[in-house]
C-alpha cells in the first residue's frame, strides 16, 4: 500500500482514484491482488495507515537537518467555488474575500 501512495504521488496522481486505477491496469503483475480489490477497500486501507505514515514522516523529519522554529508545509489548492458565483457563495459573504477572488482570477 505504502509502495503504491509513494509511487502514485511521484508519478503525479495526487488522488487515490487515480493511483488505484494506474496500478490496477498497468502494474498489476507486481501487485497480483489488487485486480481483486475494490476501490473502497483500497481507499480505506489507505486511510487506515495513516498512524504508520505519521510514524514515517517523523523519522525522515528528524533525519534531515532542519531549523527549530521553520517549518515548510506543502499543500494543495482546493477549488472552493466558481468566480461567477463568488457573489453570492456562503463561503465569501465579505467584500473583502471577493475582492480577492477577483485579484486570484478563479
Amino acid at each position: 500500500m505504502l509502495t503504491i501512495e509513494v509511487m502514485g504521488l511521484f508519478l503525479g496522481h495526487a488522488q487515490d482514484t487515480a493511483t488505484f486505477d494506474l496500478f490496477r491496469r498497468q502494474h498489476h503483475t507486481l501487485f497480483p491482488v489488487l485486480p481483486q480489490v475494490h476501490r473502497t477497500t483500497y481507499t480505506r486501507q489507505s486511510a487506515n495507515l495513516w498512524r504508520l505514515k505519521e510514524q514515517v514522516w517523523q523519522h525522515l523529519v528528524n533525519q534531515l537537518p532542519h531549523h527549530a522554529h521553520l517549518h515548510f508545509l506543502d499543500s494543495v489548492p482546493l477549488p472552493v467555488c466558481r468566480f461567477a458565483r463568488a457573489s453570492f457563495c456562503r463561503r465569501f459573504k465579505c467584500q473583502e474575500a471577493t475582492g480577492l477572488l477577483s485579484q486570484l482570477r478563479l
